[in-house]
């Protein structure tokens, strides 16, 4: 708020104050206000703000509602609050929200303390055969039993209170490391009676829920395989009674469970298989026009599902597919990518084939649009992306690894090493 608007903000209120009136609106009003009269996202309150907010400007009893910050954090407009968080590895700041409630005759003070969230950046990372995990700039290792091998393409998220390792695609050593607690698969299930492990398995965590897709066999003589997934080691099977679904990974949003696999029909001579995901128990077949396709992985939202293909030249969004272009032409990714949803959108950093000869360039499909990499910055190689589509962050894959904020450097990293994957929250 400039200097003028505050004092005449100031003058306003010293106007009201001269009258002496019974008019109790404003007191009336003040009384109301509460942390509920703040619109707030999901998630947040009072202590721990991490996107903008939006306040009254009417009070209950038809009080006009002015409001001041304290602080640059919290920049209040026209009943809007934009919020700046600190930077990762900052302190969180504490800005006072005042309401100047005002009528004809008399006026009202109330102040609401907010605490501002400073990001928390996690990275993990592999170098001289060792992973670790960052956590703004401070490094430990992560808790794996001794003898486990954990290969390269992990993937870190977050999901309430939880942070999840887990690698990108599947190997006989499937595992999640919640927390720095490792789990490995077969621990996260409980086969029914005289049944048996068929197949690999896939692991999915939202909130504090672990799900992992799989299928069953009985445990002697010949059957057919019974696909489905465990919740918190709870089996629930699909209801196919000829075919089973063979889930390559997994994705749950809002507890829903979306698969990516085949659908194989046991009761043909060969066997037949087609390409798709399942949304609970409902398949949906990938198809390219009249052809058909496969995805190398899926996830999910609650509103989209987007399952990129394996050949990295499109992607299908809710069973549409969708060829990657820019500039009117067609492209592929080259080499492995890292697909993430952030504010609905599907987002894939990778590298491209460059526009002039010379090296691949690093660049990221954001809302069906291909997006080059600042070149001003000292970046080089391929790298990962994250935050909100508003407030981006990104850290470089290559030897040393840069990190950035909206293209500002941030001083979190050091060391010579190699990020798989990072997430800022």
């Amino acid at each position: 708020m400039t200097r003028i608007k505050f004092l005449s903000l100031l003058g306003i209120v010293a106007a009201a104050v001269m009258f002496n009136s019974c008019d109790t609106k404003p007191q009336l009003d003040a009384e109301a206000l509460s942390e509920k009269s703040i619109g707030m996202a999901a998630g947040d309150s009072l202590t721990a703000v991490r996107e903008d907010l939006t306040l009254p400007t009417t009070g209950e009893n038809g009080s006009e509602i002015l409001w001041l910050s304290d602080n640059p954090a919290a920049i209040v407009k026209d009943g809007k609050v934009t919020i700046s968080r600190p930077n990762p590895g900052e302190a969180d700041i504490t800005v006072n929200l005042t309401a100047i409630i005002i009528s004809d005759k008399s006026v009202e003070r109330k102040t609401f303390a907010i605490v501002v969230k400073a990001w928390t950046m996690v990275a993990v990372e592999q170098s001289e055969g060792k992973t670790k995990i960052m956590t703004n700039g401070v490094w430990e290792d992560l808790n794996v039993p001794e003898g486990v091998i954990i290969r390269d393409l992990l993937t870190v998220s977050r999901t309430g209170n939880n942070t999840v390792i887990k690698q990108m695609f599947l190997s006989d050593s499937c595992f999640v490391i919640i927390n720095n607690k490792y789990k490995k698969a077969e621990e996260l299930i409980t086969l029914p009676e005289n049944m048996k492990q068929q197949g690999f398995l896939s692991i999915a965590v939202e909130g504090d829920d672990i799900y992992v897709a799989g299928a069953i066999l009985p445990a002697e003589g010949p059957g057919v395989p019974i696909s489905g997934y465990w919740k918190n080691k709870v089996w629930n099977p699909d209801t196919f009674t000829e075919d089973y679904f063979l889930a390559m990974n997994i994705s749950v949003a809002n507890g829903i469970v979306y698969r990516n696999g085949k659908l194989i029909n046991t009761t043909t001579s060969p066997t037949t298989e087609k390409n798709g995901y399942m949304k609970g128990v409902i398949f949906t077949e990938y198809k390219r026009g009249e052809e058909t396709g496969e995805a190398s992985t899926i996830i999910a939202d609650g509103e989209n599902i987007f399952c990129v293909s394996r050949d990295n030249t499109g992607f299908w969004k809710n069973g549409e597919w969708k060829e990657f272009q820019a500039g009117g032409k067609t492209f592929s990714f080259i080499g492995p990518i890292n697909p993430k949803i952030i504010d609905g959108n599907l987002i894939i950093t990778a590298s491209v084939p460059p526009s002039t000869p010379g090296p691949n360039e690093s660049a990221y499909f954001c809302n069906e649009t291909l997006k080059m990499l600042n070149t001003r910055n000292p970046v080089g190689g391929p790298f990962q992306l994250g935050g909100t589509l508003t407030d981006t962050f990104f850290i470089t894959v290559g030897y040393p690894p840069f990190a950035f904020r909206n293209s500002i450097p941030l001083k979190i990293l050091d060391g010579n090493y190699s990020f798989n994957d990072f997430v800022a929250y």
